[in-house]
């Protein structure tokens, strides 16, 4: 019962997180307000002078603004392009169950359509005897290294009976195992005792999402920053809008396979590409001055932000002191 009372409190701060931290943020306001007079007017004379300097940078705010939306947007677009073809060419569940079946069989169950792909991890009882108890591990391995492992440690499996070792959410250091195999430390059924077996479980080339021969997530330092997968618009972006661009400002020539062209075609033709290349070249040199300056401008405007916080802290402190 308590356990249920907990999983629906945090699903509801979940939920509505936004609400949560206005109440509490109302809340530890109306504090200060009532026991330091003091501190309070010095936080609200720095919300007073933020909105300000909000005010003084708007066309920088407005820019950021539109600029993360569209980002946003595009992102969960190429997100949603890849899943498609996840559900088109790839089931919704990959299972694989051990070789070696004696006297265990092991089952791993992967489900990569839920928003936090998981893994289920599966035992069955293939003796003649109810498993008085069961110590071991299953290693998982990746081009013979073994990448993690999941302890064993269960009791009173019925014959042909099934005991659920876990399901949890699958980590990206343990997406691209190939290999699992069983390790039983010490096994009893009945007169059947055994201790330090080791079964096979299975050796293969793993070949889901092999359509985009791997997963494209923005990365830093190889840990994945956002939670959308960019493959689409990569596609995108090497296969119909920078062949264009740089269509656009090659000096292209006309010719001919089956005689010369004469001087005046040619140099009509790269009087025209050169035409076009001139007058295109303000708008992107435009393009460089305004991207440059708006992010001198969001630069400043992060500066003199955070030195206005940083004071706010240092005289809070002091008056505190």
């Amino acid at each position: 019962m308590e356990s249920e009372l907990i999983k629906i409190l945090n699903n509801s701060i979940k939920k509505y997180r936004f609400l949560y931290i206005l109440c509490i943020l109302f809340v530890g306001i109306y504090y200060i307000k009532k026991y330091n007079n003091e501190v309070y007017q010095i936080i609200v004379s720095t919300v007073l002078l933020s909105i300000e300097l909000i005010y003084n940078y708007k066309n920088v705010i407005i820019f950021i603004v539109i600029l993360v939306t569209t980002t946003y947007l595009l992102l969960k677009k190429s997100d949603s392009e890849f899943k498609k073809l996840l559900e088109k060419h790839y089931p919704d569940i990959d299972s694989w169950d051990s070789k070696d079946t004696f006297p265990i069989k092991t089952r791993i169950i992967e489900n990569y359509r839920k928003s936090d792909n998981t893994r289920e991890i599966v035992i069955f009882n293939e003796l003649r005897d109810k498993i008085e108890q069961l110590k071991g591990r299953i290693e998982f391995f990746q081009n013979r290294k073994r990448i993690f492992q999941v302890s064993v440690d269960v009791s009173d499996i019925e014959v042909y009976r099934g005991e659920r070792i876990c399901k949890d959410k699958i980590n990206e250091s343990e997406t691209n195992w190939n290999e699992f195999n069983i390790i039983i430390e010490y096994i009893k059924a009945g007169e059947y005792e055994q201790h330090n077996l080791k079964l096979f479980g299975v050796s293969f080339r793993k070949t889901h999402y092999l359509i985009l021969n791997q997963f494209n997530y923005i990365r830093l330092w190889g840990k994945r920053l956002l939670p959308y997968e960019i493959s689409w618009l990569k596609e995108k972006w090497y296969r119909n809008v920078f062949p264009r661009i740089k269509w656009h400002f090659r000096l292209r020539n006309t010719f001919s396979l089956f005689k010369p062209l004469p001087l005046k075609v040619i140099l009509k033709d790269i009087f025209r590409n050169s035409l076009r290349i001139i007058l295109t070249l303000p708008i992107v040199l435009y393009i460089l001055w305004f991207m440059t300056k708006i992010f001198m401008e969001t630069v400043s405007f992060i500066y003199d932000l955070c030195k206005l916080w940083i004071t706010l802290v240092i005289d809070v402190i002091k008056v505190i002191l």
